[in-house]
């Protein structure tokens, strides 16, 4: 999207940029406590924390589907930050880093904990950009990777580097696994069918102009406030939006109360199909950030 003052988006992905961490050691963070994973009505949230004190950081790995993608949260008091967007880089296990650039904001909870948004992960570091329709399809995780993976390195630009001493993932992936297909049956799909789909829904109008700049929230803007929204859009076998869920939300709520009306409104689509290339209903997930600049 071209650089301007007021920006609204909706992305795959958050556009990486360059880092600059500097090389130096990560402070190591112990798990401390057990996993626990959250049943959520629209998502699965692995929880874990680690360190003590203003070091202490929640780690929430989150998918609301099927997918070897994923979104990590990093609740903590060291992530304050006075921009919306921060450069960092994230590494699993002994995997290059992956650039990438995180939301910063406050969780819509009543302890308002300040949070990094780091969204398009795989845990062998596959960049988004190969999912391209012109590109090669990336292999799916194997269970070998999943349980060679046992840290997670953060290194923030021009602050803290971070090693969640997480221990393998093969069990924490497995059970995200079993957490998403219950989770597709609750809304009312098939886990089998959604995975054998040709296609996924498509929008057939530019995302872009579901939400434009025209929208943004009076009160947000006069107060250059910004907001994250995660949601799933439930299509129908002819494209059309049958349902809108919030998924995930920093505060104030009335981004996601926006994001909502404007998205069953305006979102457009080509249908999913299954494996006979018939059209079925199915589901698409996304996010947008609501931003008064970079």
């Amino acid at each position: 999207m071209r650089p301007l003052r007021l920006i609204v988006q909706i992305a795959a992905v958050l556009t990486p940029l360059p880092t600059a961490a500097a090389e130096k050691a990560p402070i190591s963070l112990a798990k401390v406590g057990n996993w626990e994973m959250r049943y959520d009505e629209d998502g699965c949230n692995l929880m874990g924390s680690f360190g003590v004190g203003r070091e202490n950081v929640l780690l929430v790995i989150s998918r609301t589907a099927p997918s070897d993608w994923f979104e990590m949260k990093l609740f903590g008091e060291s992530f304050r930050e006075s921009n919306f967007t921060k450069p960092l880089t994230v590494a699993f296990g002994n995997k290059p880093p992956i650039k990438r650039v995180a939301l910063a904001g406050k969780s819509a909870t009543a302890d308002r904990l300040p949070v990094l948004i780091v969204t398009q992960l795989r845990l062998d570091g596959a960049d988004v950009a190969e999912t391209k329709p012109d590109s090669h399809p990336i292999s799916h995780i194997t269970p070998q990777q999943e349980n060679a993976a046992t840290s997670i390195t953060v290194s923030i630009d021009g602050g803290m580097r971070y090693r969640l001493e997480t221990g393998s993932f093969g069990p924490l992936m497995a059970a995200i696994r079993t957490c998403t297909d219950n989770l597709v049956r609750h809304w009312g799909y098939d886990p089998q069918i959604e995975a054998s789909l040709v296609n996924k829904p498509i929008p057939s109008t530019s995302p872009g102009t579901w939400l434009t700049l025209t929208d943004y929230p009076r009160t947000a803007l006069a107060h250059g406030t910004n907001g994250y929204v995660n949601f799933r859009l439930d299509v129908d076998d002819h494209g059309a939006v049958t349902g809108c869920h919030i998924l995930f939300r920093t505060s104030p709520d009335e981004f996601s109360d926006l994001s909502c009306a404007l998205l069953r409104k305006r979102a457009r689509f080509e249908p999913a199909r299954d494996a006979e290339n018939k059209p079925v209903r199915s589901f698409f997930t996304n996010s947008v950030r609501w931003m008064t600049g970079y």
